[in-house]
């Protein structure tokens, strides 16, 4: 009896979850241009891009979105200050559309000398390296360093334009959904946490976009624009916190959730939580593995999970002992490659058979919770560096 009372107070849980936030999706105009042209979570290509964009944007009262987002951001509030607008660099912008060094957006005050660089992370992990030069291993210090020093990661000196760029200041702006902080691997050596600001979608983006429309009632095709971006990043919000909720709830329950698995199965946002339980693991192994986490890998976990694709690989190459290996999963479970031999083999035994394409296979769906899901990734890397040179298949 108390279990069954469990069972409906869990199931009820996330039944409460899915209502939150229906009446609000049913409200909102189905139409979107971005999602048209993009996928919706496109960092690079369309979100840095649209917001570097507008950023850049010289309206005929100067560059008014820039100073409105400025304005955001009580810690480089003092940016523009006797700012002469022709000596403001905004990267990438409409003439320009590939990024400084890698920055997502790199903003320029030449006349004080003054730099913002900012990291836009949706979902993709941080682009940390292994190298020999320190203070450019992890993604932040590396931007951070190379825009400060004028020198990049090779030690060759960095141009803006034709103009060597080596700046007095640097702040450093981590945009994501909900503000959260980046990895001490990103900050590396150079610097600390509180020389991160951290802002959010849902914050400091949303008031500046708002501020936008507000600025911008005379243009109509702007206005429409910024619009339909704020509904598209307001979207992504609830979807991810919702997705999260489900998932979270799942997870501390996921001996109830198992028993009741065609229920959860059935959920409408249940892809979301596969996706979001997948691209975790593969973050985490990355992270566990120090290397950078392939950009290819989400478009791959996308059809996985959302169109239950068994024929992609997911694939993670890294080094060990001067041997390139790669761990996949596919429709055969996990195996672990040896390009530099030619070689592959399945894991050992103590690797369950996960298959991210099938959620109703009862290893796989376990790794919803996640201490599961580190126990796995400790054993794969275990595994992986136990047997890298006792493969026996040839490719």
């Amino acid at each position: 009896m108390e279990n069954i009372e469990k069972m409906e107070l869990f199931l009820s849980k996330l039944s409460e979850i899915e209502d939150k936030y229906k009446k609000e999706k049913e409200n909102k105009e189905q139409f979107n241009v971005f999602t048209a042209l993009h996928n919706q979570f496109d960092e690079r290509r369309l979100h840095s891009r649209f917001i570097s964009y507008l950023l850049s944007l010289n309206l005929e009262s100067g560059k008014i979105f820039l100073e409105a987002f400025i304005k955001q951001i009580p810690q480089i509030n003092n940016f523009l200050e006797n700012a002469d607008w022709a000596n403001i660099e905004v990267a990438p912008n409409e003439k320009n559309k590939s990024e400084f060094e890698n920055i997502d957006i790199f903003i320029w005050n030449k006349k004080t000398n003054q730099e913002i660089i900012i990291e836009n992370k949706i979902f993709a992990g941080d682009s940390n390296h292994q190298g020999n030069k320190i203070g450019y291993n992890g993604q932040l210090e590396r931007y951070y360093n190379t825009v400060t020093t004028g020198e990049d990661k090779d030690e060759k000196p960095v141009y803006y334009e034709g103009n060597k760029c080596k700046c007095d200041k640097t702040f450093v702006v981590y945009l994501t959904l909900n503000a959260d902080k980046p990895s001490s691997d990103s900050r590396g050596e150079t610097l600390q946490e509180s020389d991160v600001i951290c802002i959010s979608y849902r914050e400091e983006i949303k008031r500046w976009l708002e501020k936008c429309i507000e600025i911008t009632q005379d243009k109509v095709l702007l206005r429409d624009s910024i619009q339909q971006y704020l509904d598209l990043t307001i979207k992504i919000t609830n979807d991810v916190e919702k997705a999260l909720k489900l998932k979270n709830e799942i997870a501390k329950n996921i001996d109830l959730a198992w028993q009741n698995k065609e229920k959860i199965i059935e959920l409408e946002d249940f892809k979301h939580v596969k996706w979001h339980t997948v691209h975790e693991f593969w973050t985490e192994l990355a992270k566990q593995l120090k290397i950078e986490m392939p950009e290819t890998l989400n478009k791959g976990i996308t059809k996985v999970t959302h169109y239950n694709s068994n024929k992609t690989k997911l694939i993670i190459r890294f080094t060990f002992h001067n041997e390139e290996l790669q761990i996949v999963n596919d429709a055969k479970g996990f195996t672990l490659g040896n390009l530099t031999q030619g070689r592959w083999g399945a894991f050992s035994e103590k690797i369950p058979n996960i298959k991210f394409c099938n959620f109703e296979k009862e290893d796989t769906f376990h790794l919803i919770n996640e201490q599961y899901r580190e126990e796995i990734i400790a054993k794969i890397i275990t595994a992986a560096y136990e047997r890298y040179d006792k493969l026996e298949n040839v490719f």
